[in-house]
């Protein structure tokens, strides 16, 4: 098995309008695996979105990545 300490565990979704004030939308955790993940969110109107990473699956929480962030446009 790989070691994949620098993967987000802990994590918050934060939607802005012009990216001065950040309002969170969505709050989880990420099992430590190569599974693609949605993240719900309800619509919201924004033109900013960003991921905190708050933790990673290593336990020193010292950096984290992603790989990919795709935002999807309700239908």
């Amino acid at each position: 098995m790989l070691n994949h300490a620098w993967w987000v565990k802990a994590y918050e979704v934060l939607v802005s309008g012009v990216g001065a004030t950040w309002r969170k939308v969505a709050t989880g955790t990420f099992p430590n695996d190569r599974t693609e993940y949605v993240v719900p969110v309800a619509p919201v109107t924004a033109r900013h979105v960003a991921l905190r990473a708050l933790s990673e699956h290593g336990g020193q929480n010292r950096f984290a990545a992603v790989a990919e962030l795709d935002v999807v446009r309700a239908r």
